[in-house]
C-alpha cells in the first residue's frame, strides 16, 4: 500500500479578480502538466480550483489552458477576496478531494491564502518557489515527492525543500518563472461544482471600497526581457 493512499493529482489554485483569471494560474497548470507527464504510471490529473461568484463560465477557459478537471466554488461570499471565506472553502475542497500536491501563485493573494490553509491542514508549505520537480526515485514506491526549489540568503543560494511526511504538498510559485502553454479550445474536461459549507457567514473583515491601481505605461511584470542600469551607467552610451 502506498504511503499516502487516497491522495492523488496535482491541484492548481486558479486566481481570479473581477472574473479575470491571473496568468500565474495558467502558468502553473502548464507546469503541472509537465510534472504529470513525468509520472504517467501514477495516473495523475491536473485539476484547477476556481473560487469566486459568477465564475463558472470561466471553467472551460481553465480546461483550454491544460486542466483535466476544474472544481468551481461559485458563491456570493466569494465574490471579492476574503481571507476568511476563501480559506474556509479551499480547506474544505482539499479535505474532500485529497490532492497529492497543491500549487498557488506567489501573488499578494496567494501569499496570504496558502499559509493559512496549510496551517489548518497541518501540511508543509514551501513559499516563493522558482522550480518544481518530482523525485523519480520515489515514484517506484508509489510516491510523487515534490522537489521544490526557492532562493534563499537574498538570492545568493538556492535550497530544495521536500515535505515527505504530510499531504498535500503545498507551494507558492513566483509568477512569470514558468511559460504558459498555447490555448487549445478543443480540449475537453470535467467541471465539478463545489458548494462550501460556511459555519460562520458573519464576515470578520469587511471591504468598504476597492480603489483600482492606475497602471501607466508598460507593465514590466509582463515583459519577456527587462534591462536595468544603475546610476553608474548614467554617462554610458546605450544603443
Amino acid at each position: 500500500m502506498a504511503k499516502f493512499e487516497g491522495y492523488k493529482d496535482i491541484y492548481v489554485f486558479v486566481e481570479q479578480r473581477n472574473g479575470e483569471i491571473a496568468n500565474v494560474g495558467y502558468e502553473l497548470i502548464s507546469e503541472a502538466r509537465k510534472l504529470v507527464a513525468s509520472i504517467p504510471q501514477m495516473g495523475f490529473q491536473v485539476v484547477g480550483v476556481l473560487l469566486g461568484h459568477n465564475v463558472t463560465d470561466k471553467a472551460n477557459d481553465v480546461i483550454a489552458h491544460g486542466a483535466d478537471k476544474v472544481i468551481v466554488a461559485d458563491h456570493e461570499l466569494l465574490e471579492g477576496y476574503s481571507t476568511q471565506f476563501y480559506a474556509d472553502t479551499l480547506t474544505q475542497i482539499i479535505e474532500t478531494y485529497k490532492p497529492d500536491s497543491f500549487l498557488t501563485g506567489a501573488t499578494v493573494l496567494g501569499r496570504d491564502l496558502a499559509p493559512r490553509v496549510a496551517a489548518r491542514l497541518n501540511a508543509g508549505l514551501t513559499a516563493d518557489a522558482t522550480k518544481i520537480e518530482i523525485d523519480q526515485e520515489k515514484v517506484a514506491d508509489g510516491e510523487a515527492l515534490l522537489l521544490v526549489t526557492r532562493p534563499t540568503f537574498g538570492g545568493n543560494l538556492f535550497g530544495t525543500i521536500v515535505c515527505p511526511d504530510t499531504r498535500p504538498q503545498m507551494a507558492t510559485i513566483r509568477p512569470n518563472v514558468f511559460s504558459m502553454d498555447p490555448v487549445d479550445t478543443a480540449r475537453t474536461g470535467e467541471v465539478v461544482a463545489f458548494t462550501p459549507d460556511f459555519k460562520d457567514t458573519d464576515a470578520k473583515v469587511v471591504v468598504k471600497e476597492v480603489i483600482a491601481k492606475v497602471v501607466e505605461g508598460i507593465d514590466i511584470t509582463k515583459c519577456d526581457i527587462l534591462v536595468g542600469a544603475g546610476r553608474g551607467a548614467e554617462d554610458c552610451l546605450v544603443w
